[in-house]
């Protein structure tokens, strides 16, 4: 009826605004991003990567500090970011062997936030492992963004903060 007008804008029933006024509010309410930390394999590189992960990055690391969070050998995963020309975009690269921790630890993830000078609460890591990456980050009290690549989401653990299809996803969870 007319009362509708007054509540929501025309084809929009009574729901769907407040639906949108509380997104709104909720996006208001997340503190801001400082720091933007990805896992390497399976989202940044491999068979799965999608081309553009380096125009990517480039377009985050112009808004925020960026740092890489893997686990493996030193050499072998520094080798794979000189491979895929993803070497230089990155702050800091914490790589598990180096550290002596191995996600999903805190200490892998609050190594990376310690040398970016970054509050846990303002960053976000994108990763493809619900455990070793989602669950992880979430322990050590990040944001989190699931790269789903076709899989769902195991219902026993917590739901990450984002879900994208690919890590080119990420431009629409970023705005960038």
């Amino acid at each position: 009826g007319d009362w509708l007008k007054g509540v929501a804008p025309e084809g929009e029933g009574p729901h769907d605004a407040q639906v949108a006024a509380l997104i709104r509010s909720s996006r208001a309410q997340v503190p801001p991003l400082d720091a933007v930390l990805f896992d390497l394999d399976g989202t940044l590189v491999g068979p799965a990567a999608p081309a553009g992960v380096a125009a990517l990055l480039e377009a985050v690391a112009a808004r925020y500090k960026l740092a890489l969070v893997s686990d493996g050998g030193g050499a072998r995963q520094r080798a794979k970011l000189e491979a895929a020309g993803l070497a230089g975009l990155f702050e800091v690269v914490v790589i598990s062997q180096e550290l002596g921790a191995q996600k999903p630890s805190p200490r892998a993830f609050a190594a990376a936030l310690e040398r970016l000078g970054v509050g846990a609460a303002r960053a976000l890591y994108v990763g493809d492992d619900p455990v070793r990456d989602m669950a992880g980050a979430r322990q050590a009290g990040l944001r989190t963004c699931w790269v789903a690549r076709g899989r769902g989401y195991p219902e026993r653990l917590p739901a990450p903060d984002h879900q994208i299809s690919d890590v080119l996803g990420l431009r629409e969870v970023l705005r960038c």
